[in-house]
């Protein structure tokens, strides 16, 4: 099995994370502004007192501090949305050419690691909840995000990967969509 890219995605990009990458490019492009700001001023042969820098630090700092409120609300509100903390999502390989996309409910498992399920083959008894679909997107059962279309998510996707050199190192790819797959809620896992 393996899980839901998504799902290792919001386990990485916590609020806390998401918010202080926010408010560090806010800071950043801030701190690039004021630097060109200056360099007019020599330019122009104009003097900027110590005062008015450190007044615009403080406006730029209080942005910064907005974008990552609204960033880390944003990012909770994700979380939530994926149903992180009650139900977790599974891509199973059934055949060569058949999947499966598992919906387990988390206050069912024996561990307390629900992702104890990626580390082995199991055999699994349940119930088709969703008959068998040629694509599913792995956004399909998130009320917000699902909007996305699968092609506009490998677009976004592959602008993450920021080097080829490294993307020769690390699989840095997601994908967007599960083929040939049924849904299924499990009644029994077994080893």
């Amino acid at each position: 099995m393996r899980p839901n890219e998504i799902n290792a995605l919001l386990d990485i990009a916590t609020p806390i994370l998401v918010r202080e990458v926010a408010r560090f490019v806010v800071r950043s492009r801030n701190r690039a502004e004021i630097k060109d700001m200056m360099d007019q001023a020599e330019a122009a042969e104009v003097s900027i007192g110590a005062e008015k820098i450190a007044a615009q630090r403080a406006i730029h700092e209080l942005a910064a501090s907005d974008t990552a409120d609204v960033a880390e609300a944003v990012a909770a509100a994700l979380q939530v949305d994926a149903r992180r903390t009650d139900t977790r999502e599974y891509h199973a390989t059934v055949t060569d050419d058949r999947n499966a996309i598992l919906i387990c409910d988390t206050a069912h498992f024996v561990t307390a690691d629900p992702d104890r399920l990626l580390d082995g083959r199991f055999t699994i008894l349940g119930k088709v909840i969703k008959p068998l679909t040629s694509s599913t997107s792995i956004l399909a059962n998130n009320k917000l995000l699902r909007r996305f279309q699968p092609k506009a998510i490998d677009e976004l996707l592959d602008a993450l990967v920021p080097d080829e050199k490294v993307a020769e190192h690390f699989d840095l790819s997601f994908d967007a969509e599960i083929v040939n797959a049924v849904t299924v809620m499990p009644i029994a896992i077994y080893i």
